[in-house]
């Protein structure tokens, strides 16, 4: 699906006027979903199988110039979460000690406590930097961490050294990591912030973009208000802002 703009000057005076008129109004975007996800169901009875409610929908968009910054992580807040309560969810956090011959388990251990005595139930496994260079070097094993878990969580205080050691199956499957700030007052608020968030990485290459906004189990009201967060969010400076989509 794509979002367009329609821009045209008018010269008042001696000031010109850029006016903006949204080609895509929210009852579009609605009407699409509903008819991509009764269509979807309907192929899915046909071959009689169950559709995966892992199947994306993702709102492409076309730039007309490639924005400063290209190639780096960006993150959007939308207002339904792509993670369900089903979704396992991997939190990377810093040593307690470091050094490639300290033991991980001791730090493994302090976190699980931090997020017991926050009453955070919602992290499945806590990985530590240590431990996800001793066991998680790798190519397989850095694939097989990959498929074992829906979204990746890193503790923002180790965010930029973590993601080189993930690899290219975190990038190619869209799983970028979210950073998290570890010392905040509500962990939990925090953790179900985070998990609202949408990655992409910003091509150098190329003027095209895609932004995961929904589900296939998700309600088409619940994926048109991501959709219609996303083109909010881009009427900023984003992308080169609104002029530039």
């Amino acid at each position: 699906m794509e979002i367009m703009t329609e821009s045209k000057k008018v010269k008042k005076g001696a000031e010109k006027i850029t006016e903006e008129k949204a080609l895509v109004s929210r009852g579009v975007i609605l009407n699409s979903i509903q008819g991509m996800q009764k269509n979807l169901g309907e192929k899915s009875k046909e071959k009689k199988s169950i559709l995966d409610s892992d199947f994306k929908y993702s709102l492409q968009i076309t730039l007309f110039k490639i924005p400063r910054g290209a190639g780096r992580l960006n993150k959007m807040l939308l207002t339904h979460s792509l993670i369900d309560d089903t979704d396992e969810v991997c939190l990377v956090v810093k040593d307690l000690e470091r050094g490639a011959k300290k033991d991980f388990e001791p730090t493994n251990n302090h976190f699980e406590e931090v997020l017991r005595v926050a009453g955070v139930t919602r992290i499945n496994r806590i990985l530590s930097v240590n431990e996800l260079k001793k066991n998680y070097g790798p190519f397989e094993a850095k694939l097989k961490l990959c498929q074992s878990f829906e979204v990746f969580l890193v503790d923002s205080r180790v965010y930029n050294r973590t993601v080189p050691l993930l690899g290219k199956h975190f990038l190619k499957r869209k799983k970028l990591p979210i950073a998290l700030k570890m010392d905040c007052e509500d962990l939990n608020e925090a953790i179900a912030k985070a998990l609202k968030y949408t990655i992409y990485r910003q091509s150098n290459s190329g003027n095209v973009l895609s932004i995961d906004v929904g589900k296939h189990r998700m309600t088409a009201e619940d994926i048109t208000d991501n959709v219609c967060q996303v083109i909010n969010h881009l009427k900023s400076d984003t992308l080169g802002g609104w002029n530039n989509i």
